[in-house]
């Protein structure tokens, strides 16, 4: 796992699940997932997914969406995409 690709991750879904958050602060690692983090509920994950692909350029197929549901998962996916352009 690279460290920018987890590093832009975190800060890419820390952004999205502030919005939502009554203190307007989340802590997200790579542990964080939606069974983790209250705001990262079923709307969040929607923004999640867009956010995430705008941020590194990339065009999944809505199958691939179930790989949004943690941060881990989002790197190594994001990864695996980018390897792939």
């Amino acid at each position: 796992m690279q460290q920018d690709t987890l590093e832009k991750t975190i800060a890419v879904v820390t952004e999205i699940l502030c919005q939502k958050s009554k203190s307007g602060a989340v802590i997200l690692d790579v542990e964080s997932s939606m069974d983790t983090v209250a705001e990262w509920d079923s709307l969040s994950f929607v923004n999640v997914f867009l956010a995430v692909n705008a941020a590194f350029g990339i065009d999944p197929d809505m199958d691939d969406a179930m790989e949004y549901r943690s941060i881990a998962s989002i790197v190594d996916f994001v990864e695996s995409e980018l390897k792939g352009i």
